[in-house]
């Protein structure tokens, strides 16, 4: 028996589904518009015409990952793609559904964007300044994947997924001096803040990067340190006052768009799922503020892009950018999420 897939079309136009679903790649069954379907079906599109009246409405769809991409899924994502449709629906600019879960404790965000999750937890301990710089708080990223949460990703060792996300991370938040570090320090010389920041991907079903530095973001923006004062004037001994605490000092608010460029196309893509992200091979790498000013851009896979790629691209991912800032402060101002 062949094998089940499950593949949403929303946009797509009849003639796009009839073109793929007529090759010659191997039988199986999908689902189109809610509406199931056998592939290589000559009369495909009389089958989906005739059922389609009888499928109910679909307002948002989230694309169920599959354990394996197979090719005709990542081929009939890609077509799709050339025509402006998406495999889960979407438009070419739309991004997926974005969840975001605060716990009890500051710091802690669950991060869900699409059916990519992310799980962020910042904790804060007392430790000595850096001698080369004593008046200054650190800030470390620890990054695990779960083994389970991709085929890409093996238990024990990092990947270069892995060093890859630690660098956007370290150059979203370190680099571009997005936290106040001054303000985590205590007593100058003696004590300052460090916080650890582990970032763990639970699932990954495409655009683990903007993930990553949304779910980071909440969790800044969510942090509070405890008030700390020297005892009876005494700079050796620091009380913590865990009654009055006091959010983060952040001068900016990075926000990471991963903006994919197809082939034989002036199509841009944001927020490319994992089956497009096997169609997609050449990316840009791009990080705003929530003010929409651009201040690191990196291009990776594919061959050599012109200018007005470039600009295009950047046209598209500031939008992203502003947008998914609203999005997330929206998300936190909630008390419940």
């Amino acid at each position: 028996m062949a094998e089940s897939r499950l593949c949403v079309v929303k946009r797509c136009t009849m003639a796009d589904v009839t073109q793929f679903m007529g090759g010659g790649e191997k039988a199986g069954r999908y689902v189109l518009c809610g509406v199931e379907v056998t592939r290589g079906s000559p009369d495909i599109a009389a089958e989906m015409a005739a059922r389609e009246a009888k499928a109910p409405s679909i307002q948002h769809i989230d694309f169920l990952q599959l354990p394996k991409a197979d090719t005709s899924t990542v081929k009939l994502a890609g077509k799709l793609l050339q025509s402006k449709c998406r495999i889960d629906g979407r438009g070419v600019n739309q991004r997926r559904s974005l969840r975001i879960k605060k716990y009890v404790k500051p710091g802690h965000v669950y991060l869900s964007l699409g059916n990519t999750d992310v799980f962020v937890a910042i904790n804060g301990e007392i430790s000595e300044p850096n001698l080369e710089r004593p008046n200054e708080g650190t800030l470390a990223f620890y990054v695990e994947v779960a083994p389970m949460c991709s085929q890409v990703y093996e238990p024990g060792r990092q990947t270069e997924h892995e060093e890859q996300l630690l660098q956007i991370l370290e150059k979203a938040f370190k680099d571009s001096g997005a936290v106040d570090v001054e303000s985590l320090c205590i007593v100058a010389g003696r004590y300052v803040w460090s916080l650890r920041i582990d970032v763990h991907v639970q699932q990954n079903d495409g655009n683990l990067q903007d993930a990553c530095v949304l779910a980071v973001l909440a969790a800044l923006m969510t942090f509070r340190k405890p008030d700390t004062s020297a005892s009876d004037g005494d700079a050796d001994a620091i009380q913590l006052n865990a009654y009055y605490t006091s959010p983060l000092n952040l001068y900016h608010m990075p926000i990471h768009v991963a903006v994919g460029l197809l082939e034989d196309s002036e199509h841009c893509v944001v927020d490319t799922n994992s089956f497009e992200e096997l169609f997609v091979k050449t990316h840009v790498s791009l990080l705003f503020n929530h003010f929409g000013d651009l201040f690191a851009i990196q291009k990776h896979g594919g061959g050599g892009i012109t200018l007005e790629r470039i600009d295009q691209a950047i046209k598209v991912g500031r939008e992203a950018a502003v947008d998914m800032y609203k999005t997330v402060a929206a998300r936190l101002s909630k008390k419940h999420t």
